[in-house]
């Protein structure tokens, strides 16, 4: 039984999911039952309002991003930590 995405309510919902911060594939999987990634790049590729919705929400996952790897550069260093220590909360700053 082949199932029907309406998607004016799919859209929506993984386009948030998009912008803040998650993948096509993630955002697809907060809909139940998921839609396939093959049925999003055939919508993406069919409706052009739709690919620049997409698109822009792409650009606001990467502003996203930015923004949070500027605010880990900024994390300032716990005091008191020993060589190891430093080490390791550098390590786990990097991941």
């Amino acid at each position: 039984m082949k199932t029907f995405y309406d998607p004016k309510i799919v859209w929506p919902t993984v386009l948030e999911a998009i912008a803040n911060g998650e993948s096509l594939t993630t955002g697809l999987t907060r809909i139940s039952p998921s839609p396939s990634y093959a049925w999003a790049k055939l919508q993406l590729r069919g409706d052009h309002a739709l690919k620049e919705a997409y698109q822009q929400a792409v650009e606001d996952r990467a502003d996203r991003l930015a923004e949070e790897l500027m605010e880990l550069a900024d994390t300032p260093m716990p005091e008191g930590l020993d060589g190891p220590s430093k080490s390791a909360w550098v390590q786990q700053m990097r991941l």
